[in-house]
């Protein structure tokens, strides 16, 4: 069909549906359970490998969520009755009051929030929002795919925050934030599956090099394969070819940008990898973030959170907090100690604390969820 359709819209959304006997993502980037493999991710990556071309490709998403009456606050959770489809506006706007902030949770599996209520009994709710998508599009960016499509246009009328980030990373140029993961179909948790051959490029927002190690390696052993790219194309020099479970020691890059190719053969269980990429310049590396001489608390944080250092050593700028895209989020005067800081401005997720003690930069990873 590829040479005579102009466009695949591949609906990556229902994976979960009013009549599941599990209550689950709608639209999730990976596997939420082991033995239900499927995921946008995986869904993509399935189109690709039957060799449609990428620019051909369309990723549909949802702008609505699914609620089901389930037996209890666990995840995953038995459905006790027939879920119902909700618009990302009725969300939202929140009229029963249960889609607040305390119910509101997050499913590292699947890489989906949902929120979690007892009202005359247990239900769940899984809905996208901006860090779910941006995941989602962060991947059509790096796959080169045609774009998006969206289930359906109006069903987030009077909210402009899917909007804006469709602006942040569809318009302009397309580049990544300076540290961020790459994972296989199966994400951190779930293997891959069989026959699947992708690639994907990562371009840094920041100036490179960027530095790469692998948090982990398991692929089947003289059959699977994954082979990393010093520039955007199998032409470029050659930084990884891996296959089996030896982890092999970081390399850098010479510039922002790298490429990932992905094959498996027609039979497998293994893991996969999970690829860190950072800026040498962003300073977020593991190493730093376990500096003692500044603490975050309570960490993972989530209304509020307090910065303390050593009150013998003066902080000599405002305390930054940054997104991974390098945006200025939250400036703090450090004039108490321990510090506290609002957070209701940003949403959950990963974000970059900075501030200098001593005359020495200290920066810290921060979760708020």
């Amino acid at each position: 069909m590829s040479s005579v359709a102009d466009f695949f819209v591949i609906m990556a959304y229902d994976y979960y549906w009013n009549g599941s006997s599990l209550a689950g993502p709608v639209s999730g980037l990976w596997p939420m359970v082991a033995t239900f493999s499927y995921g946008v991710s995986a869904s993509l990556t399935y189109y690709q490998s039957q060799g449609v071309p990428v620019d051909k490709l369309i990723l549909g998403q949802p702008y609505y969520g699914r609620e089901w009456p389930v037996n209890g606050d666990i995840l995953p959770a038995l459905t006790t009755g027939q879920g119902v489809a909700l618009t990302y506006r009725v969300i939202r706007n929140n009229n029963s009051g249960y889609y607040n902030r305390s119910n509101l949770k997050w499913d590292p599996y699947s890489f989906n929030p949902y929120f979690s209520y007892n009202s005359a009994g247990w239900r769940q709710c899984f809905c996208d929002d901006t860090r779910s998508l941006e995941a989602k599009y962060n991947m059509v960016n790096r796959r080169g795919i045609a774009g998006i499509g969206i289930w359906a246009l109006g069903y987030d009328n009077g909210y402009e925050d899917l909007w804006q980030l469709i602006a942040d990373k569809f318009t302009g140029i397309n580049s990544d934030a300076c540290a961020d993961s790459l994972l296989d179909t199966g994400g951190p948790y779930r293997g891959y599956v069989a026959n699947q051959l992708y690639t994907e490029i990562v371009k840094s927002m920041h100036a490179g090099p960027l530095q790469l190690s692998f948090h982990q390696l398991d692929l089947e052993p003289g059959y699977d394969s994954l082979w990393i790219y010093d520039g955007t194309s199998e032409s470029a020099p050659l930084l990884y070819a891996l296959s089996g479970n030896v982890v092999p020691p970081p390399t850098s890059t010479t510039t922002e940008t790298f490429m990932l190719r992905f094959l498996s053969k027609s039979a497998t269980d293994r893991q996969g990898y999970i690829l860190y990429f950072a800026c040498p310049t962003a300073g977020i590396s593991d190493k730093l973030s376990q500096n003692d001489e500044v603490v975050l608390f309570p960490h993972p944080a989530s209304e509020e959170v307090f910065v303390k250092w050593d009150h013998l050593m003066p902080v000599q700028q405002d305390i930054l907090i940054y997104d991974l895209h390098g945006s200025l989020r939250i400036k703090a005067k450090a004039d108490t100690n321990p510090c506290r800081i609002a957070l209701d401005c940003l949403t959950p997720g990963f974000y970059i604390v900075h501030l200098k003690v001593s005359g020495k930069a200290v920066v810290k990873k921060l979760l708020v969820n």
